[in-house]
């Protein structure tokens, strides 16, 4: 009944709007004539800040000249650079560094706030300063409320928790007020955290406001901090398939039948809610260890789509797009089909497979979507895995893509390290980090490769120079030589990182796929020593 209420007022509104067009368009047709000619100036000037920022050697200067010399709006020059931003990763970065010689202010704020909001290694932030910036630029912006809301989500998802409420009240905006977005933002930050009580304390502050959409989404969350049986993943996936949204449509017509075709007894994607799957799983994968027989555990994310394209959800932009954002660089094509055909075989020889599932979609979709997304988005690309990985579903146990993160812990790797001869860790972190943490340094030995672009800033991120597709195949001659039965491989290397995995499987090893998961335990040991 709510939902039907809803698509009522809704119909009404658009009725509505369009019969103001038609009086403007019938009554007043100069003043339509000008706002068309309005718009059709402003997309011109997009297409032109677009072009020259996206291929200037310097695009502070160039921005400067459209701001200061061309006098484009903050309007037409935001969009553009939010625009080549998005398209192109690492181009942010570049704008940033140099973002003390942009001369408008307002614009040089919201090039800080959008870098500090995009962020994912640890920093600290002047809030102070932030805020000093704001309140001499608020008044004579353009656009107030989207200054203040780019403001007002930097502070939920980067200031000290403590400090989120009075930061709010400072800049005028009542936690009530936040978007959406904004509140789903922080309650799964605090998730994350595994901060319960101050879960729980803003859960019952912010629910009240939310759409059904939203509870959807912060159900997950509740059970994802606490991992209890309050909710099981078959409710979750009804509620997302009941949703008025096309990609409920999409999960129903095209993935939802491949899932089910999963046998029961191989069927683990209740693992999240399941603490007698989670042991289970556990007990299975250290048992292989002590009696030496090699074992594969992959998962493939949306990023695994780079293997996986179908010119449908991802095509060759797309593609490009992971080169970009993994490596900082396109690959020559011989190189990138060769990686690609090496991660399916890999994929092919997996024992557990991790794939993106009902649960990723719940914590990605957007809230105010409801149509189709484009090619290379993130939920097209969550989709374009989801088809991939189902013709590799037959004698695998299938398990959700981020088990890693409620699987490996402290238990499950003290039970690895005692049992296991020698414990590999494979990844781009820097090896003192991994043997501050390792519970038995005695028998572990670390393969250092070259880190992902993300965390090179970090002071997390290892120092080997290059880029990993350039030299894999001397780390798959390491990996074969430490590779054998009653040894242990933890893998945190991204796509080709199943490449890895599955040649120390082929070796005898038990090869696990930790990946970003190590990010976080290690930085959990620093935090605790």
């Amino acid at each position: 009944m709510k939902w039907t209420s809803i698509k009522l007022i809704r119909k009404a509104i658009v009725k509505f709007k369009i019969a103001i067009v038609y009086a403007v368009i019938r009554y007043f047709p100069s003043f339509a004539r000008a706002i068309v000619a309005r718009e059709k100036k402003n997309l011109n000037e997009v297409s032109i800040a677009h072009h020259a920022l996206l291929y200037s050697t310097d695009p502070v200067v160039t921005l400067n000249f459209f701001s200061q010399e061309m006098a484009f709006s903050r309007s037409v020059l935001w969009y553009s650079i939010v625009s080549v931003a998005d398209a192109h990763t690492g181009w942010l970065t570049k704008l940033y560094n140099a973002h003390e010689l942009v001369l408008d202010r307002e614009l040089r704020l919201r090039i800080l706030l959008k870098m500090y909001a995009f962020k994912e290694i640890e920093f600290s932030l002047d809030f102070s300063f932030l805020l000093g910036e704001y309140f001499s630029i608020i008044c004579t912006s353009d656009k107030p409320s989207t200054l203040t809301s780019a403001l007002s989500t930097l502070v939920v998802a980067k200031a000290p928790v403590e400090e989120v409420d009075s930061l709010l009240k400072e800049i005028g905006v009542l936690p009530t007020s936040l978007t959406e977005f904004q509140k789903v933002k922080f309650l799964t930050r605090l998730a994350q955290a595994n901060e319960k009580n101050k879960f729980d304390y803003w859960k019952n502050k912010l629910e009240k406001s939310l759409s059904s959409p939203a509870v959807l989404k912060l159900s997950l969350l509740s059970a994802s901090i606490s991992y209890t049986n309050k909710i099981s993943f078959s409710e979750l996936e009804h509620q997302f398939l009941s949703l008025p949204y096309h990609i409920s449509k999409k999960y129903k017509n095209d993935i939802l039948y491949l899932y089910k075709e999963i046998p029961s007894s191989k069927n683990f994607l209740e693992l999240r809610f399941s603490s007698d799957k989670r042991s289970q799983l556990s007990e299975f994968i250290v048992d292989a260890v002590g009696k030496n027989i090699s074992l594969s555990y992959m998962r493939l994310g949306d990023g695994e789509c780079y293997g996986m394209a179908d010119q449908i959800h991802v095509d060759e932009q797309g593609v490009t797009r992971q080169e970009l954002h993994w490596w900082g660089q396109y690959l020559d094509i011989a190189l990138r089909e060769e990686l690609q055909n090496s991660f399916l075989h890999a994929v092919e020889r997996a024992d557990i497979l991790g794939v993106p599932t009902v649960l990723r979609l719940i914590r990605d979709f957007n809230l105010v979507k409801r149509d189709a997304y484009p090619c290379n988005s993130l939920i097209s690309r969550i989709f374009c895995v989801m088809k991939g990985a189902s013709p590799f579903f037959e004698n695998k146990v299938i398990v959700e893509d981020q088990s890693n993160l409620f699987l490996f812990d402290d238990d499950f790797i003290n039970d690895i390290f005692r049992v296991a001869n020698k414990v590999c860790v494979v990844s781009g972190v820097d090896t003192k980090l991994i043997e501050r943490w390792a519970p038995d340094s005695e028998k572990l030995t670390c393969i250092e490769i070259p880190t992902h672009r993300l965390l090179r800033d970090g002071d997390i991120g290892s120092s080997v120079d290059g880029i990993l597709p350039h030299v894999y195949k001397k780390y798959i001659d390491s990996i074969a030589f430490h590779a054998g039965p009653g040894v242990v491989f933890l893998v945190s290397a991204g796509f080709i990182g199943k490449i890895f995995i599955a040649e120390a499987a082929s070796n005898g090893a038990v090869a696990l796929d930790f990946g970003q998961a190590l990010v976080s335990a290690v930085r959990y040991q620093e935090v605790s020593v």
